[in-house]
């Protein structure tokens, strides 16, 4: 997750990106995800705050509210993991490019 700004004062506006990297290289910003997501909400002076019912699936950014606090803020999302489908050969080529070299794939 990526904010416009990360020092913002009461009245501002806070904006949030939620991005897929890989070692700190965007790849594409991920729209809000209701199916994965389980948790996404603000905590501060006032409590816990769910953001999720507040927004669309789908919603790009996935936050953008006005603040109506003066203390810290912290932003929390749980999300689920995603599944997956590579063939044989791009699966490989995946383990590679992460570095994974230990596993053995079988047919089966």
């Amino acid at each position: 997750m990526i904010a416009d700004n990360y020092v913002v004062k009461k009245g501002e506006k806070l904006e949030l990106h939620l991005f897929v990297a890989d070692r700190f290289n965007i790849e594409w910003e991920r729209p809000l995800q209701k199916a994965i997501t389980k948790r996404f909400e603000l905590i501060n002076e006032n409590g816990h705050i769910d953001l999720e019912s507040r927004y669309n699936d789908g919603a790009i950014p996935i936050l953008d509210i006005d603040v109506n606090f003066s203390a810290l803020g912290l932003i929390h999302m749980v999300r689920d993991y995603a599944r997956i489908s590579l063939a044989k050969d791009k699966f490989k080529a995946y383990l590679k490019e992460d570095n994974i070299e230990n596993i053995t794939i079988t047919e089966g």
